[in-house]
């Protein structure tokens, strides 16, 4: 029974404990406006529409509240507005507008970019295909600058040709200077199929700067001295080059190659005309190879 009793005594002393110390924590005092005491009518002080209450123990601010009061009213009005804000309306049906007058607005300078990243890159510019042109295909060389395709004439832009009848002299020796800078162009050219940019317009010989593959026709042609430059034209130091070199329609003569004696054809006795077959049809010389015999002729009707 013992061990019973030890815990609610324990229990009843805990509760005792709790019940006398919430008795002991003491209470706020109630505010009761009756025990006041009024303030003194001389410490009140009219300022404006609103009563102030000062203490004497304060005579700087009674004062400074007096002389407050004593301050006319056009006073606030001398004191200059602010600036107002500049604002715009943004949606005055759905959004009710500040009191504040719209003002124009000023467009400010943009500010430096950061970077040269953010700016945008120009353009790429358009690649010039140097090789561009239309293909002239079975060209004849009639000059030594000038050739025919297709029905049309064209003449090397850039270079004057040398006629065809010119006759160049080298140390006293004439040699047809034209026709053989004729044949180099046409051995060069050798039918292959040049690419020229021709003109819009069309003309009874069209200039036109033309290549064979990848290389200059004009400039070949100037290098190796079979073709003169123009004045203005871009292969005047080319020609200088060949005129120094001696070469082409500048240089001697091409050595003619030599011809080798050709022998007599043997002298061949007479043939006998033989018929090929008799009138009865049968070969007069028959071959060994009875295979390679002429076959029979048909019986006469």
């Amino acid at each position: 029974m013992r061990a019973l009793f030890l815990p609610a005594g324990a229990l009843v002393l805990a509760v005792a404990l709790v019940l006398l110390g919430g008795r002991m924590v003491d209470r706020p005092a109630q505010f009761d406006a009756a025990t006041l005491d009024p303030p003194d009518p001389g410490d009140i002080v009219e300022f404006g529409d609103d009563l102030v209450v000062s203490s004497a123990a304060e005579p700087d601010d009674a004062a400074a509240a007096a002389a407050l009061a004593d301050q006319p009213a056009e006073s606030a009005a001398a004191v200059p507005p602010a600036a107002p804000a500049a604002s715009r309306l943004v949606d005055p049906a759905a959004v009710a507008p500040a009191e504040l007058p719209a003002l124009d607005l000023q467009r400010e300078a943009p500010r430096a970019p950061l970077s040269q990243l953010s700016l945008a890159l120009p353009p790429e510019p358009e690649l010039k295909n140097e090789w561009a042109g239309t293909p002239l295909f079975r060209p004849l060389a009639v000059e030594s600058a000038v050739f025919q395709s297709a029905g049309r004439t064209i003449a090397i832009a850039g270079v004057k040709s040398v006629p065809v009848d010119e006759s160049c002299v080298h140390d006293g020796v004439a040699w047809p200077c034209g026709m053989r800078a004729r044949t180099a162009f046409r051995l060069w050219l050798r039918g292959r199929a040049l690419v020229c940019r021709l003109p819009e317009q069309e003309l009874e010989v069209t200039p036109a700067r033309c290549r064979l593959a990848k290389q200059d026709a004009g400039a070949w042609l100037v290098a190796n001295g079979w073709a003169l430059a123009a004045p203005d034209g871009p292969y005047v130091q080319a020609e200088e080059k060949a005129r120094a070199e001696k070469i082409g329609v500048f240089g001697a003569p091409p050595e003619a190659p030599a011809v080798a004696d050709v022998p007599d054809a043997p002298f061949l006795s007479a043939v006998p005309d033989l018929p090929v077959m008799t009138e009865d049809g049968v070969d007069p010389d028959p071959p060994a190879d009875p295979r390679m015999a002429f076959p029979p002729a048909p019986p006469a009707p």
